[in-house]
């Protein structure tokens, strides 16, 4: 099987920050692709001796070889030294079956003629030094629209048309420069560095991956039928009575008698808001399905795939707190990895080992009071179908982010593979999607619940209402202001609940007054943004998951805009200046039991 083979090296005293993540991105753009016909082998920090052991591999057919790092004309740095290009051109003649390499370090046009004297049709190379950030950002797409299954010729041309459309800068004081010469400026050129040359008598030859399947053929439509069938089919097998609707449906699907926005009321009734919002926005009707529209439905994917991972590791880690246990070290330090990451930028591969260690730590009390997550749970999120999921989903999210330009048949293929994964994840998860939550709002009661009937999308509001008795107090972290979680539909004043602040957060709970509007947010990380002088937790918007509000705990008033909305006074109103002290009080909270040593 053809291999394709990435190989970078860093230096300790000229660091390129993004040098990792961009052969990671590049590794996991590569396995998302579900009809691939090729290896990914990925070589970090290389050495000279590894990267020669690697080409006497036997009867591996080297097909593309991409490096990353620093560079110049005739050399290029591994972690023992600089290999000479010419001798590695030499090296790589015997390797009939390869196609492309592409020198992704500063000024690397200068070896590009060693390369197709050596037999190989196409070189990817840079004309002049290039910045760290701008390299990683031209790579990446390179090889997203490669996966798409363009050819190389088309594949460039659209990364060059994306960055001098998109205007894409970066950070230039890191570049991939072998030697950097002081007062140089190291800012490249207005003329795009990046360029792909191909070996005289090859101008009309092209490339593209090898896929073990075709393009489909003829016109091809989305459709959501048997996507919404498979997801009333996994929750139909929940039992309690919030289900009673869904499992009305499940026999007559087959049947084909039940129309889809029946499927998508019920569903809607029951499941989780997070997840039904993104449900909600995958099968509303446009009128026009454009480039935006795919991009955003597609993006609605991944977030629905990464809301269900998330809603599980809330309820987790919410019983871990709401027991009051500490966690062991070993436990502790998967859980801060976990928190402390940037979920919005991460792939969900995070969820692989922070779900089953959770499961792993339960104690006898938490056994009593909680089910653990099923073996089908467990066994999923171990398997290689997880893996490929979790890259397939988080290359949607680069879609959407980097704004990459999808065909209509590319956009339409990309969302059948969505729902096929979505299917699978789904049935392994369903069980916590059997609970209902309510946001709590203006209520001074800790041991008693004072619970409306009328659900909104199962967030039921609960009010605190003259006619009820006087609140008692309590010292339960927590209870009074935040979202809870109901085993039942048919909860009241004695009905056990689970406490999910301030894994998912209603911004409307720290007004004193009360209010009706349901503003919900997930916990997306508590990180030090880059450019930002101090570490703040992170939400992310459930009905509008690009807006994000951060929380800065060093300042004395906060206002709960999102980051980058304009205030006014009308809108600080209604959507919130918080009580500061509360809200730092509670989340100090949370970090004593999960964000410290």
């Amino acid at each position: 099987m053809p291999t394709l083979l990435l190989v970078s090296a860093n230096d300790p005293d000229n660091r390129l920050n993004q040098l990792s993540n961009e052969i990671k991105e590049i590794q996991r753009t590569l396995n998302k692709t579900f009809e691939k016909g090729y290896d990914v082998v990925l070589t970090p920090d290389a050495s000279i001796q590894d990267l020669i052991e690697e080409l006497r591999i036997p009867n591996r057919e080297i097909e593309v070889l991409h490096y990353a790092g620093h560079a110049d004309t005739t050399l290029i740095q591994l972690a023992d030294g600089n290999a000479d290009a010419a001798a590695l051109a030499e090296k790589l003649q015997h390797f009939n079956c390869l196609k492309l390499v592409f020198l992704n370090g500063c000024a690397t046009r200068g070896q590009v003629d060693f390369f197709h004297k050596a037999g190989i049709p196409f070189v990817i190379a840079t004309s002049c030094k290039i910045g760290d950030d701008k390299a990683y950002l031209v790579s990446t797409q390179v090889y997203q629209y490669l996966c798409l299954g363009r050819s190389l010729r088309e594949a460039c041309q659209e990364v060059e048309t994306d960055v001098r459309k998109l205007q894409k800068k970066a950070d230039f004081v890191a570049t991939r420069a072998l030697v950097s010469v002081p007062g140089q400026a190291n800012e490249e050129t207005d003329a795009f560095p990046w360029g792909l040359y191909c070996k005289p008598g090859a101008e009309q030859e092209d490339y593209r991956l090898p896929f073990t399947e075709s393009e489909p053929q003829g016109e091809v439509t989305l459709n959501q039928t048997s996507f919404l069938n498979k997801l009333i089919q996994a929750m139909a097998k929940i039992e309690g009575s919030t289900m009673a609707g869904i499992r009305s449906l499940a026999p007559n699907l087959a049947r084909g008698n039940v129309p889809d926005n029946r499927k998508i009321s019920e569903l809607l009734k029951v499941l989780p808001l997070p997840i039904a919002t993104r449900l909600r926005d995958i099968t509303a009707l446009v009128d026009l399905r454009n480039d935006e529209y795919y991009r955003g439905l597609l993006y609605d994917y991944a977030v629905f795939f990464d809301n269900l991972l998330q809603y599980a590791a809330a309820i987790l880690l919410a019983q871990l707190w709401q027991l009051k246990q500490k966690p062991n070290p070993e436990l502790a330090t998967t859980i801060q990895h976990f928190l402390q990451r940037n979920h919005l930028q991460s792939s969900a591969v995070l969820y692989r080992d922070l779900l089953p260690a959770l499961n792993a730590a339960r104690t006898p009390e938490w056994n009593a009071q909680f089910n653990p997550l099923p073996a089908e749970t467990l066994d999923y999120l171990a398997s290689p179908a997880f893996e490929m999921a979790a890259d397939f989903f988080w290359g949607l999210k680069k879609y959407y982010w980097q704004r990459v330009r999808l065909r209509e048949e590319e956009s339409v293929r990309c969302c059948y593979q969505a729902q096929e994964q979505l299917s699978e994840a789904f049935l392994h998860f369903r069980t916590e999607l059997g609970l209902v939550m309510a946001s709590v709002r203006d209520i001074k009661v800790i041991n008693q619940r004072y619970v409306s009937k009328e659900f909104d999308n199962i967030i039921s509001k609960l009010l605190l209402r003259e006619s009820d008795p006087l609140p008692q107090t309590g010292v339960q972290m927590l209870e009074n202001r935040s979202i809870l979680c109901f085993p039942e539909a048919d909860f009241g004043v004695d009905s056990p609940s689970l406490n999910l602040f301030p894994f998912l957060i209603d911004r409307n709970v720290f007004l004193n007054q009360s209010n009706t509007e349901v503003d919900i947010y997930l916990f997306a990380g508590y990180y030090q943004p880059e450019g930002y002088p101090r570490t703040c937790f992170h939400f992310v918007s459930v009905d509008r998951p690009g807006e994000v509000w951060r929380f800065d705990e060093s300042l004395e008033e906060i206002s709960l805009l999102n980051i980058g909305e304009i205030s006014s006074q009308n809108h600080e109103a209604n959507h919130l200046m918080t009580n500061t002290w509360e809200l730092k009080h509670y989340l100090n909270q949370f970090k004593a039991q999960f964000l410290t040593a």
